[in-house]
């Protein structure tokens, strides 16, 4: 029992610290930074609750997320953190900003969440960004783009998929990585 009352505590004060901030920074366009960099935070119990709020807000977030991922100089945390919250919670409209990202972002992990983003958000208009991953310079965004075209069940991609495995140097790299 003590451990059930400390997870109540625990959400409880969950629940004020997101009061708190909403009461701060209110849920309008305003709010998408803040927010992102609370997603950021170490502490992954406010995920569920900020994701929350992005999808009470979604249609006041859209413009400034596709702003976050269509500026390079922008902090690269923040458009991984834009990726990442567009693909959890599916926001099928930035899906061209998302693509932007995958071919023309200068930071590797931000292509990486933008791939990931795009597999999540399971439309087939992510599919010529994510065959543009299939041959990124980065090993995490090509397996990224791998795993979103698997997602999305494009079967057109498999040659492609196939011929990335057979050149010299094998741009993908699955089999030998898995297995070792």
């Amino acid at each position: 029992m003590p451990e059930l009352t400390s997870n109540i505590e625990i959400n409880a004060q969950i629940k004020t610290d997101i009061d708190r901030i909403v009461e701060t920074i209110g849920r309008g366009e305003h709010a998408v930074i803040p927010i992102l960099m609370q997603l950021n935070q170490e502490n992954s119990s406010y995920e569920k609750e900020l994701l929350t709020i992005f999808s009470q807000i979604k249609d006041q977030a859209i413009k400034p997320l596709k702003e976050i991922l269509s500026d390079f100089e922008q902090n690269p945390t923040l458009r991984r953190l834009a990726a990442r919250t567009i693909g959890k919670l599916r926001f099928t409209t930035l899906v061209s900003a998302l693509d932007n990202c995958v071919r023309n972002d200068p930071d590797w992990v931000t292509r990486y969440e933008a791939a990931v983003a795009l597999g999540l958000t399971g439309t087939y208009r992510a599919v010529d960004a994510l065959k543009k991953g299939l041959v990124d310079d980065n090993w995490s965004v090509r397996r990224a783009s791998v795993s979103s075209l698997g997602l999305i069940g494009d079967k057109s991609s498999a040659d492609l998929i196939i011929t990335c495995l057979n050149l010299t140097g094998s741009p993908i790299n699955i089999v030998s990585e898995s297995s070792g």
